[in-house]
């Protein structure tokens, strides 16, 4: 909920990029979202209160319900753009339609909603605990989201349009500083966090 939005709209690796911690921590995620998808077909669920068992109707319950965002959620679209990554014109458009593709990654964020749920159930939480807790997880990740949304916007945008994200880049050159994506982060939710609150950025 945190990492796959930020590194879908911030970051962009290359094929003659070596590979950073990021990208081998994506891989042990990849594997425990496929092992979640492994248990999904063994996993008995409740239908009208009874617990239901059988593996021919636990395989079409998942088939009919959320098999479909699983499957799509752990197909490594960041792999794949940096093997088509390329400065070929003729691959240009192919790089972009598998970057639009990494978009999906995103429903990563439900599924991972739906395993927190399950382990949610097993703590108890007093009732005001919990509203205050919610509240304020809710807010960190409206905020985080929204400044990832604010990053995927700009980077989708033509090499004609002057972004907000451009301007961040030209103010930073012009004193001789070069941006990592994490400033362009920071600048994105320091925004979003100025909406949440009621504040505004002028």
């Amino acid at each position: 909920a945190a990492v796959t939005p930020y590194e879908v709209a911030f970051l962009e690796r290359k094929a003659d990029e070596d590979l950073d911690a990021l990208f081998w921590v994506n891989r042990v995620v990849d594997m425990f979202f496929i092992s979640d998808v492994v248990v999904q077909f063994n996993l008995a669920f409740t239908e009208g209160g009874r617990l239901v068992g059988r593996r021919s109707r636990i395989v079409a319950n998942y088939l009919r319900g959320w098999f479909l965002v699983d499957f799509v959620s752990v197909i490594p679209f960041d792999m794949i753009g940096i093997v088509l990554s390329s400065d070929n014109l003729r691959m240009l458009a192919v790089v972009r339609g598998v970057r639009l593709l990494r978009i999906l990654k995103l429903l990563r964020v439900f599924k991972m909603s739906r395993i927190l749920s399950r382990c949610r159930s097993s703590i108890h939480w007093h009732e005001r605990q919990a509203t205050q807790v919610g509240v304020l997880v809710s807010t960190i990740v409206f905020a985080h989201w929204i400044a990832t949304i604010n990053g995927l916007i700009a980077s989708f945008a033509d090499e004609e349009t002057v972004t907000w994200a451009e301007l961040q880049r030209r103010s930073a050159a012009a004193a001789g500083r070069t941006l990592q994506p994490w400033d362009l982060y920071v600048a994105s939710l320091y925004w979003s966090a100025s909406v949440l609150v009621g504040v505004g950025v002028s």
